[in-house]
């Protein structure tokens, strides 16, 4: 079986922008054709990463804490 992994992602569903969108239908087309894709997908928060399955496509779900830019503050 092929697989085809997807880095860089907010993660699918889409819900955020055009390489989202993309990584979508690009992943479901794929499954639909017997390759394993999984997709990386990033959270807001804290926590441990975990993995589930949406529709054929493998994802692991990466918890990134949000950060201000270095140099900014709150006013």
């Amino acid at each position: 079986m092929k697989t085809l992994r997807i880095l860089g992602t907010r993660g699918v569903p889409a819900a955020h922008g055009g390489f989202e969108t993309f990584a979508e239908y690009l992943s479901l087309y794929l499954v639909s054709q017997g390759w394993r894709v999984v997709v990386y997908c990033q959270d807001d928060g804290v926590g441990p990463v975990f993995e589930d399955t949406w529709q054929g496509v493998e994802r692991v779900h990466i918890p990134v804490a949000q950060r201000r830019p270095q140099g900014h503050h709150r006013v």
